[in-house]
């Protein structure tokens, strides 16, 4: 089994390396107007911003992948929890999902800063994650996952995907948002081997569950890093062109 959680993990690495390189060597070829111009560069991200960014990406997605792999094992084998209660728990997370993703999508749409929901959202699931292990009786394990659910992926992506899309030169976006999407792949691939290893060498699903909420702390802290180097950037931008218009 174990091999084969490895040969799995190793396939996966080199299917999404394939697919970044070819999105790499191809993206943006397409990003011309009709006449067949080059639209001008307007990129407000800068190599560390979107380097902070699909840092936040990957330490984001790595606790979902987690939860989306082990969880039903983990409850059935550690928790010793019975009958359908393994693949019921993690219903509730998809279940939770839905509304909270349409939910975060209008309070987003209604606010004037587009990360704010991601920025509440990261840390909430961060908790959720973190309580997994130390939740003591199945209702709070149920809720705790039903928390992360509502917090998780599906609306931390969107304002992660927004600041991406909203400040990538129009000629270079699809590049951009192919390396953007990478970051968030890698941890599809290592989350479930990482998962099993530290298991295996520490005896405890426990600390893998601890790890994943510190990475999603961690991603909270890169993803506003990364936005605050964008906002320079944009006021660096603007007193350049205040001071040639002065010139002028």
């Amino acid at each position: 089994m174990e091999d084969a959680l490895y040969s799995s993990g190793d396939y996966l690495a080199c299917v999404h390396w394939r697919g970044f390189r070819l999105a790499f060597e191809s993206g943006g070829e397409n990003d011309y107007d009709r006449a067949g111009r080059q639209p001008e560069s307007s990129s407000r991200l800068t190599t560390v911003s979107l380097g902070l960014l699909c840092a936040a990406h990957f330490l984001t997605m790595y606790g979902f992948y987690l939860m989306l792999t082990w969880l039903p094992y983990y409850l059935e084998t550690v928790r010793g929890l019975v009958g359908s209660l393994p693949a019921l728990i993690p219903v509730g997370m998809a279940l939770a999902m839905a509304p909270a993703t349409v939910v975060g999508g209008i309070v987003a749409g209604k606010h004037q800063d587009k990360t704010a929901v991601s920025q509440v959202a990261i840390p909430l699931s961060a908790i959720a994650i973190l309580a997994v292990p130390m939740a003591r009786s199945t209702a709070v394990l149920a809720l705790v996952v039903a928390l992360y659910g509502a917090t998780g992926k599906l609306v931390i992506d969107p304002g992660l995907v927004s600041t991406i899309a909203d400040n990538a030169a129009p000629e270079r976006r699809a590049t951009t948002l192919a390396v953007f999407n990478f970051a968030g792949s890698i941890a599809m691939a290592t989350a479930p081997a990482i998962t099993g290893f530290v298991a295996q060498a520490t005896g405890s699903f426990n600390v893998s569950f601890y790890l994943a909420g510190a990475f999603n702390l961690l991603g909270l802290i890169a993803f506003i890093a990364g936005s605050r180097s964008i906002g320079s950037a944009v006021r660096d931008a603007e007193r350049e062109g205040l001071s040639a218009s002065e010139g002028k």
